[in-house]
């Protein structure tokens, strides 16, 4: 990398591109790239995953600032574009998810995937940040850890154990480990990392929410968006058809949403937040045109604790505070004027419950499912009956799927599951509660949001919402532990603290004034 780094030296155009993917901007164009890609088939997607590709070699030969990284490891799987609208994308069956794409697209993605990987992974070792990360106070890796283990030994007890059962936890254990420690990594040789980080997860939940309106006015545009009662009224969406090929409808909504706690990041501590604001609004009000429950119930209570904490005084940015009891107050004047002028406030209860569909056969099919989960635990309490066998046996992601964090690591992983989930819980909380701060609280937001909606689905074990997991862990964790260069430069928030003479150590225990 040390050539890389002479020619850009000497190159001016390659230093300009250097600095600008330092900016705001190249978050943004990668966004702008992949809600295009997302919302095409092949003739686009390819070549926009290719030119996305080519970004990541360029950062990986010129870049001095790790932090760019970030950008396509949030962003660059919501550039699957789709080829077969008619298939049903996004994971019900492995079959559905392959017929989404044109014949060979899928290998081609695959290879730049793996070129990716491979080749950030080579910088990492080649500039010394890897084994520096490695050298680093890492106390989420001992919970990270201690789920490899678990997943590792997934339903190592059970007679009918099958080969693809140690492969689920295999992918698991790989996965979470190689994002928290490459995020960790990312840290050095990296500045102003917190806010940058954000920026990116906001332009990620961007790229969800319009990728999903794209879908929505072109279904809308050919009479298919909507079902209708006998009235001819609008009953509900059609949700299956809002799938992208990435996701179902609650795995869209779960992206966008998780922008809302990295939006009022920035919102408390950037110079101009009302942006910042309305990006939040936004991800709440799709939750709400794509009806996703857990997505909205999570979302609208994060936005709302977010909010009350950005109203108290910042004395960084003491202008910001005014902005977000400016925003609260039109909040709740909206939402008053809007219950004033409903005429049948029963009937709006109603119709709620009906839009949150609490009646529908899916929640029974919910207590089926953790039913069954229970009853695996109850066989096989140590190391759980695996990923890919148990009772609850179909054709998805993995066999087993509960729908639920909680009973899926007792049913998956058993007592040894529970136990490494703890360890992880406790050392999430020494985080949290060591040098406490109001933004290492929002930072950690996001992976609660994760387990929260995991009550209720699996994001908690798909690849996708562990990078979002693991890297806003690491933020919060950098907020504790802050990582200093050899010059005392910090990582995160790129103070210089210079080291003091002998002579002024002196001087400051007599309580004498140096500066």
């Amino acid at each position: 990398m040390g050539y890389g780094a002479v020619l850009r030296d000497r190159c001016p155009a390659i230093k300009w591109l250097v600095n600008a993917q330092k900016t705001v901007w190249y978050p943004i164009l990668f966004a702008v790239l992949c809600i295009i890609s997302g919302s095409s088939n092949h003739t686009v997607y390819l070549p926009i995953i290719y030119i996305l590709c080519s970004f990541v070699i360029f950062s990986v030969l010129f870049t001095d600032d790790n932090k760019v990284f970030l950008v396509p490891m949030l962003m660059i799987y919501y550039s699957l574009g789709m080829d077969n609208t008619d298939a049903n994308p996004g994971g019900v069956t492995g079959d559905s998810l392959l017929s989404s794409f044109k014949l060979g697209a899928f290998e081609k993605i695959i290879a730049c995937g793996v070129v990716v990987v491979v080749i950030f992974a080579i910088r990492l070792i080649a500039d010394g940040s890897l084994s520096t990360g490695f050298k680093q106070n890492k106390l989420g890796a001992i919970g990270i850890f201690a789920l490899d283990i678990a997943f590792l030994l997934n339903g190592l007890l059970n007679p009918d154990y099958p080969t693809t059962t140690l492969l689920y936890g295999a992918i698991l254990a790989i996965s979470f480990t190689f994002f928290y420690l490459s995020c960790s990594c990312m840290l050095h040789d990296s500045k102003d990392f917190i806010p940058y980080a954000c920026k990116a997860m906001v332009c990620t939940a961007y790229v969800a929410l319009f990728q999903f309106l794209i879908k929505a006015w072109r279904l809308h545009a050919s009479g298919d968006l909507f079902f209708f009662n006998a009235q001819m009224e609008i009953d509900r969406l059609d949700r299956e058809a809002l799938s992208l090929a990435w996701g179902l409808p609650t795995m869209i909504a779960a992206v966008f949403v998780l922008g809302v706690p990295a939006a009022m990041y920035l919102a408390r501590n950037c110079k101009f937040s009302p942006i910042s604001y309305f990006s939040a609004s936004a991800f709440v009000i799709g939750t709400i045109l794509i009806n996703t429950r857990s997505a909205m119930i999570v979302g609208s209570v994060v936005f709302i604790f977010c909010l009350v904490i950005c109203c108290f005084n910042n004395k960084d940015h003491p202008r910001n505070p005014i902005y977000g009891r400016i925003f609260f107050a039109i909040l709740i004047f909206t939402s008053i004027y809007m219950l004033s002028t409903i005429p049948n406030i029963s009937g709006v209860i109603e119709k709620v419950l009906h839009f949150l569909r609490l009646e529908d056969y899916d929640n029974n099919a919910r207590i089926v499912l953790w039913e069954k989960g229970m009853e695996d635990f109850s066989n096989f309490p140590i190391f759980g009956a695996g990923f890919d066998t148990g009772s609850n046996i179909k054709n998805n992601v993995f066999s087993s799927m509960y729908h639920c964090i909680l009973i899926q690591l007792l049913g998956s992983t058993g007592i040894v599951g529970a136990l490494a989930f703890l360890i992880h819980v406790v050392t999430v909380g020494i985080i949290f509660f060591k040098k406490f701060s109001i933004n290492k609280l929002i930072l950690l937001l996001i992976p609660l949001m994760i387990v929260g909606m995991s009550l209720v689905d699996n994001f908690y074990f798909y690849p996708n919402f562990q990078i979002f997991y693991c890297v806003f862990i690491v933020l919060a964790e950098s907020c504790t532990f802050p990582y200093k260069d050899e010059v005392g430069v910090s990582a995160v928030n790129n103070e210089t603290k210079p080291e003091r003479s002998s002579a002024a150590q002196s001087q400051e225990q007599n309580g004498i004034d140096t500066v």
